[in-house]
């Protein structure tokens, strides 16, 4: 009897000790849900989400330098001047007409250049400048007239012999150097009916 009594006086403890369980653990849980409700916050009325105030656009064309006609599927990219271990590239290509847009840019400075299967890689210039420029980005600026006119590359095969006909063999390409190095001799161009091809 002693036992069935401990028995009963002990039920009403552990369901007592239940109660008290539930509502402990269930406390932290409604201050977690309530901490993440008041972590959400909605965007500013006056900027659209995920386009902060101080991002740039850099936008322009990219055509043939011989013609002027737009140069379809070029890539255009925007890679940070001071590398960094996790830094980020913007890359677009550009649309049938020649057009490119690169948008939410960060603002800094940046080599910036463009590149297509078929054409030599043509780096940003600065008006003004013939050399490879730095486009360097301030917050909120919009660069729209950035024109990219790619030289069609070329090729260069055949065979080298000796003054007996025969062929030989590691010989140095020369031809390798930049184009400013070479003297321009002729800009006359060759066709078959001329006889010297």
């Amino acid at each position: 009897m002693a036992y069935d009594f401990l028995l009963a006086s002990r039920k009403p403890a552990s369901e007592d000790q239940e109660v008290r369980m539930r509502r402990f653990l269930s406390a932290p849980a409604v201050i977690v849900l309530t901490l993440s409700l008041l972590a959400q916050t909605s965007p500013s009325p006056g900027k659209p989400e995920g386009h902060p105030a101080s991002a740039c656009i850099v936008g322009g064309r990219v055509v043939t330098a011989a013609e002027g006609s737009p140069l379809k599927s070029a890539r255009v990219s925007l890679v940070p001047e001071h590398s960094e271990f996790k830094r980020q590239i913007y890359a677009t290509t550009s649309d049938s007409d020649g057009h490119f847009l690169l948008k939410d840019v960060v603002p800094g400075r940046y080599q910036f250049f463009a590149t297509r299967a078929g054409f030599v890689n043509q780096q940003y210039q600065a008006k003004g400048n013939d050399d490879g420029a730095v486009l360097s980005l301030n917050p909120g600026e919009t660069v729209s007239d950035v024109l990219f006119r790619m030289t069609v590359s070329g090729v260069v095969t055949g065979r080298v012999t000796n003054e007996d006909g025969e062929a030989m063999i590691r010989v140095p390409d020369r031809r390798s150097r930049p184009v400013s190095h070479f003297r321009i001799q002729t800009r006359r161009i060759l066709h078959k009916g001329d006889g010297f091809i």
